[in-house]
């Protein structure tokens, strides 16, 4: 199944800020989203219980206290095989507006967590009291959101400051040891040829003559390892490339043929299929009314 996550909503109508935030815990738990991306940031913490994480083109290997920053529009998705067993997590999801101004004038904390996953760090190891500390804060921020008054949006405000204040400092001091799943490399090697060339004239075809393998193979492991088709995923890779061009305003043909559409109708037909929305409506709820689109 792929998901794209709809704009982010306030938790309510008194709620200033465009960020959400869950922990939870599960005896046991079926993953059914699979692959899929954001319009906004999310930061993960698993606490315990999970198998794989797909990050970009890094899979990883999931271990207790570990953070990790999944920036908007990066494919990623918990790789399951299986019902996860004792399934512990918890995260922040905050939209890129919400994040840029938290710091006031006194800090940039977009900009610091930016400038850590250009160098392609996702992942943070904590130790356990930041783990601690990390919890704590998306617990009381569960609870601050049910007040509604002026002091209680003040308290959150206060909390979600610390968690990227606390963020920052552990970015400053890390300095991550690779924890890459081996898993399927032939698989993992197909995964990261889409990412990097999903623009190029891909097919189970043309995948299976350059790496040598099957396409009933191909196609089959392919599903079970990522929980989505070679088709799909390439979609969404385009369409994910899609929305950050969009986002600069540029003119939806050019647009639809830089991500590797050989025609207009072919791109409308898969931005509606992914999210659900056309490119011009998308365009306006992003920008306002913006150029023409065809």
């Amino acid at each position: 199944m792929i998901t794209i996550s709809s704009r982010m909503k306030p938790l309510s109508k008194e709620t200033v800020y465009d960020y959400r935030m869950f922990h939870g815990y599960d005896d046991t738990f079926e993953y059914v989203v699979g692959m899929h991306y954001h319009e906004h940031y999310e930061f993960y913490l698993h606490l315990r219980g999970g198998t794989n994480l797909v990050v970009g083109q890094t899979t990883y290997r999931l271990e207790p206290d570990e953070l990790y920053i999944i920036p908007p529009f990066h494919i990623h998705g918990v790789l399951a095989e299986s019902t996860l067993k004792e399934y512990e997590r918890a995260w922040i999801h905050i939209t890129p507006e919400c994040l840029s101004r938290l710091g006031g004038d006194i800090i940039a904390f977009d900009k610091r967590i930016n400038e850590y996953v250009k160098r392609g760090k996702f992942r943070i190891t904590l130790n356990a009291d930041e783990t601690s500390v990390f919890v704590g804060v998306i617990d009381r921020l569960r609870s601050e959101n049910t007040n509604a008054t002026a002091y209680g949006r003040m308290k959150a405000h206060i909390s979600l400051c610390r968690f990227f204040n606390e963020l920052c400092r552990v970015i400053e001091r890390d300095n991550p040891a690779e924890n890459a799943e081996k898993g399927n490399p032939l698989i993992h090697q197909v995964f990261y040829y889409i990412t990097e060339n999903c623009t190029e004239n891909i097919s189970l075809e043309t995948l299976s003559e350059r790496f040598n393998i099957s396409k009933y193979y191909l196609s089959h492991t392919f599903s079970n390892v990522y929980n989505v088709s070679v088709y799909r995923y390439t979609l969404m890779c385009r369409i994910a490339m899609a929305q950050r061009l969009i986002t600069r305003n540029d003119d939806l043909t050019a647009i639809a043929q830089q991500c590797g559409f050989s025609d207009y109708s072919n791109f409308l037909r898969a931005f509606e299929q992914i999210t659900g929305t056309t490119p011009s409506a998308y365009r306006k709820r992003v920008h306002g009314a913006g150029p023409q689109s065809p």
